[in-house]
């Protein structure tokens, strides 16, 4: 009996997009693709005026971006004598989303998040093609003048088998004058330890005319896997940390930034590597500028090949 000789494992990994070629030793049989699509950006903060009374909402938190493995064979189909590999494979690694402008200068909405882009393995092209997607993160809508909260991106539905959807960004939260900053409305961005990437935290909201208990704290980031979210505070949420650089494990969310009643807002933070959703910008009110939210992290594309 004649062993097949087993190569080392021959990885190939892309933070942008590139081309996957097929090894040339023929002892490798199947790969592996491991794919993020990228995080959708955190709302923009609202913006209103000094009269007492006055509301101004916080961006929602972006939606975090899709992940899969896909398992494939190298060898020939038996049918029609053609691998469902091609010796070189395009590979479209998504972009996170930009988050969304504060409010600033003038009173009104803050601007919605951008959505991250999706991450594409193409198998095989031609007159029978094989395309793997990932979606990106729904980007969370910019924080609005009123009294209600602004929704955070939503679970994105349409990633090819068999991709796991990234989670949703949080909702932002509106302040009463009864409600203390510690206990604001703003929700955290979705989780999910088997899963896609963690969803942004939504921003906080403010209101004119009163002390702490008009405005209000932005909710934390959503973790994925082990990785826990950025939680909200005062300044601008730190990004949450990267498990393994280079590897493909689902990023956590960052997180939504306070609510103002009289002062500036700090800017939501940013996703964790990789896929993340942005948090959301917290509002501001007394005539003050809004934060913007956070940006959505990029995705990745590995292939691993044996």
């Amino acid at each position: 009996m004649t062993w097949k000789s087993q190569p080392p494992l021959n990885i190939q990994t892309f933070t942008s997009d590139g081309t996957w070629y097929r090894p040339s030793d023929p002892g490798y049989s199947f790969i592996d693709v491991h794919m993020i699509a990228g995080g959708g950006g955190g709302g923009g903060g609202s913006r209103t005026g000094s009269t007492n009374g006055q509301y101004a909402g916080g961006g929602g938190g972006g939606g975090g971006g899709a992940y899969g493995i896909v398992t494939m064979t190298l060898d020939l189909n038996l049918v029609d004598g053609v691998s469902r590999v091609a010796a070189s494979c395009a590979v479209v690694v998504g972009a996170g989303g930009a988050g969304g402008a504060g409010k600033t200068t003038t009173n009104g909405s803050g601007l919605d998040g951008t959505s991250g882009e999706d991450s594409t393995f193409t198998a095989r092209s031609g007159g029978s093609p094989l395309v793997f997607t990932a979606k990106g993160g729904d980007g969370g809508q910019g924080g609005i003048t009123s009294d209600i909260g602004s929704i955070g991106g939503l679970v994105v539905a349409g990633s090819s088998f068999p991709m796991l959807p990234g989670q949703a960004g949080g909702d932002s939260s509106f302040p009463s004058s009864a409600s203390p900053a510690s206990t604001g409305g703003s929700t955290p961005g979705g989780s999910g330890r088997w899963g896609g990437a963690g969803g942004g935290g939504g921003g906080g909201g403010g209101r004119s005319g009163g002390g702490a208990t008009n405005q209000n704290d932005g909710g934390d980031g959503g973790y994925a896997f082990d990785i826990l979210g950025a939680t909200s505070g005062v300044g601008t949420p730190t990004t949450p940390s990267v498990k393994i650089a280079g590897w493909a494990i689902p990023g956590a969310g960052g997180g939504g930034s306070r609510g103002r009643h009289s002062s500036t807002t700090s800017n939501g933070g940013n996703g964790g590597l990789y896929g993340g959703g942005g948090g959301g910008a917290g509002g501001a009110a007394g005539g003050n500028d809004a934060g913007d939210g956070g940006d959505g992290a990029d995705g990745i594309v590995v292939v691993v090949c044996y």
